[in-house]
């Protein structure tokens, strides 16, 4: 669920000239397991591999930032880590398991964003069972191949935000990234920061599709 979409996005990267860097958070890892990026540089190509910076936090963050009795994973405090850390003047935020869609990698070769806009795109699953060991945008499209479709709505265009943001390094700055101050549960902690970019006078725009695995 991991490897096989960041080789089919590093892939499309490729085939589109698009320069990128891959920002792994790598939150709370369990003990006694491998750590999933030592589990990466065994299984991608070099080529994919070489273009992932890795930053493991320690368990000893989520201890201290929970505010519930049964903790879970802390998301968004998560991707913070790695808005934080991009250089890019560009960033992605994402899943690990999110493959981009055609229109998606269009844009993004055209080079023809625009600064001060927050770019989302709807999500659909792919069935369990399809063969994604060959994946390509053909079979990705194919509503044959999906499941659920979500349909983004203005002004927020919240439907699923964490799996897909786009936008200049400074806008997430100015927004001051995902709220960190509600931490005891996770849930629309992704469209409370789609309200803060609205609030703060940012455009919002649709800019293609994406597909999430299920293998």
């Amino acid at each position: 669920r991991t490897i096989k979409p960041l080789r089919f996005n590093a892939e499309r990267f490729a085939e589109q000239h698009v320069p990128y860097e891959v920002i792994l958070v790598e939150w709370d890892p369990l003990p006694g397991r491998p750590l999933l990026s030592e589990i990466l540089d065994e299984r991608l190509p070099a080529d994919v591999g070489g273009s992932i910076r890795r930053i493991v936090v320690a368990p000893e963050y989520q201890r201290a930032f929970t505010q519930t009795p049964n903790p879970f994973y802390l998301e968004y405090l998560a991707k913070n880590v790695g808005i934080r850390r991009a250089t890019s003047p560009l960033v992605l935020v994402s899943n690990v398991d999110v493959l981009l869609g055609r229109g998606v990698l269009k844009r993004l070769a055209e080079r023809s964003l625009e600064e001060g806009i927050v770019y989302r795109a709807p999500r659909y699953d792919i069935k369990l069972g399809v063969d994604q060991s060959g994946l390509t945008w053909d079979a990705l499209e194919d509503q044959a191949n999906q499941v659920t479709r979500a349909v983004l709505r203005p002004p927020l265009y919240s439907h699923g935000a964490a799996d897909f943001l786009l936008a200049s390094r400074s806008v997430f700055h100015e927004v001051r990234g995902f709220n960190e101050v509600y931490r005891v549960a996770r849930v629309g902690i992704d469209a409370n920061f789609m309200a803060k970019v609205h609030g703060s006078g940012f455009r919002i725009e649709e800019i293609g599709e994406i597909g999430r695995a299920h293998v």
